[in-house]
């Protein structure tokens, strides 16, 4: 099985006026997908605004994946949509559903309906039976339950202080196939990206600032 080849401690996140900004501009804008290989995919010349969800269920659909997570569900818009829009996939999703006030990113989920977003995402995901698998919890921890080499992917959009971001990827890449996909959300999140860098080098930037990388590229 491939190693993740991790630093001696987790990266240092960029100097805070850098990555506060965006805090300061909820817009956070896109990194064109342009950039990435997928300009010259037909698939996506007309697809350049589409959302995260979306491409990930291309990816889905394309590689034959049966099995993945989500850390990080809030409100259930990604785990939903591509449980709904992919049938022959299981799902586990991650989340907390609670405040954070001591978390060092950029928000810690005080003001957030926690218990209404957990109550709807459940609602919503009774649908799907066996193949929507909700945890409760921290997502570190959340690994400990999943089989090593059990996943096609993991989708790492929990807390996203350069810290989480590090011990999400750490935790989780056991957890996924040789052959499957390590995928993030808002690349352009400099506290994010400097994570992707050091551990990830080479991923793909997608639609929606999503981006991906194959666990080991040939």
């Amino acid at each position: 099985m491939s190693e993740l080849k991790l630093t001696s401690k987790p990266v240092t996140k960029p100097a805070e006026p850098e990555y506060l900004k965006w805090n300061r501009n909820p817009a956070k804008p896109t990194i064109k997908l342009e950039q990435s290989m997928y300009a010259k995919n037909p698939f996506w010349q007309n697809q350049l605004r589409c959302d995260r969800e979306q491409w990930i269920a291309h990816l889905v659909k394309t590689n034959g994946w049966k099995n993945g997570a989500e850390l990080g569900m809030w409100k259930g818009r990604t785990f939903l949509f591509l449980l709904s829009q992919c049938p022959d996939l299981t799902l586990i999703g991650v989340d907390l559903w609670a405040p954070q006030p001591d978390n060092t990113g950029l928000e810690t989920y005080e003001s957030w309906d926690h218990v209404g977003f957990e109550n709807n995402v459940r609602k919503q995901a009774e649908k799907f039976g066996d193949r929507a698998i909700i945890v409760k919890g921290w997502t570190v921890e959340a690994a400990n339950d999943v089989e090593d080499n059990s996943l096609d992917f993991v989708f790492v959009d929990a807390d996203h202080s350069t810290e989480a971001v590090y011990n999400d990827i750490k935790a989780w890449w056991p957890k996924v196939k040789d052959t499957g996909w390590i995928i993030g959300h808002d690349i352009n999140w400099p506290i994010v990206k400097v994570v992707a860098d050091e551990l990830l080098p080479g991923y793909v930037i997608g639609p929606d600032n999503a981006w991906g990388r194959a666990k080991c590229p040939k």
